[in-house]
């Protein structure tokens, strides 16, 4: 999956969307299913930022806000170190 399904699929989460909760919970038990479906209560508001600026989702809700960047790599484990220090410089910024 390349790294802007997962955004989609991590906006669509936070923000309650059932349709993507019951796809992503079919495997869960049941207590883990009730964990996923209570963002349904208080759902986030999510934008996709566009542009490199390292933030790919603003999520926001009352007082809570944050940025994410989402990474994908072909590794089974993505370390920040794999990059010579690059990441955490980033992080640092």
């Amino acid at each position: 999956m390349s790294s802007s399904q997962y955004e989609r699929e991590l906006k669509n989460i936070l923000e309650g969307e059932i349709k993507i909760l019951d796809k992503i919970t079919k495997t869960c038990t049941a207590l883990e299913k009730d964990n996923y479906f209570k963002i349904k209560n208080k759902p986030f508001a999510v934008i996709r930022a566009a542009g490199s600026m390292g933030v790919d989702l603003v999520a926001t809700r009352g007082n809570i806000s944050f940025l994410t960047e989402v990474k994908t790599s072909v590794e089974e484990t993505l370390h920040f170190s794999s990059i010579s220090g690059k990441l955490q410089n980033k992080l640092k910024k």
